[in-house]
């Protein structure tokens, strides 16, 4: 796993090779249109799905695999985690977000992508000017972890073609209190 500061005011990391090519190999098998689902809260507006699943599941060896890496996550970034949990996102043709600021609620996440696509279909974060900071391209194994801020204004600009889908873990931290 590698986790970088995009830039000095290391509140925004890029992270890949969070996962091992083996259970990515064995998530690609997958017809994950096919998995339980529900509405993702706060977004029942877009065309995303919040994968349902059972602890024994591929889903589950993903969350797994995040909660083992919890205490190198906190020391790349610099937060000292109690916790984590790792969601799903199924974003279906249409998809898109427009730039936006998180919950305050949210402490800091992380969005790994999942699947093989457009690099553009990945999360763009931007200065307080409104300028592109940096734009998380969207590849394998590959994606983001963002320290939540007044600052922190992110989305997704382009929309997902059709007959095409983005697959992410999401996973919220919850810092030591």
């Amino acid at each position: 796993m590698n986790i970088t500061a995009v830039d000095s005011t290391a509140n925004l990391f890029r992270v890949d090779s969070i996962y091992p090519q083996e259970l990515l190999a064995e998530f690609a098998a997958i017809d994950h249109l096919q998995t339980d689902w529900r509405k993702e809260d706060w977004q029942a507006e877009y065309p995303r799905r919040r994968l349902m699943y059972a602890p024994d599941s591929i889903y589950a060896q993903f969350e797994n695999c995040v909660q083992a890496h919890l205490p190198l996550i906190s020391k790349n970034i610099g937060l000292d985690m109690a916790a984590c949990d790792t969601g799903f996102w199924l974003d279906l043709p249409g998809f898109s977000m427009a730039p936006h600021l998180d919950n305050l609620g949210v402490s800091s996440s992380m969005q790994i992508y999942l699947n093989v696509n457009d690099s553009v279909l990945g999360t763009v974060f931007y200065n307080p000017d409104k300028s592109i900071r940096y734009h998380s391209p969207y590849t394998e194994n590959t994606g983001y972890i963002m320290i939540n801020g007044t600052q922190q204004m992110h989305g997704m600009n382009n929309l997902v073609p059709a007959n095409s889908y983005r697959i992410s873990s999401y996973t919220w931290f919850y810092p030591k209190v």
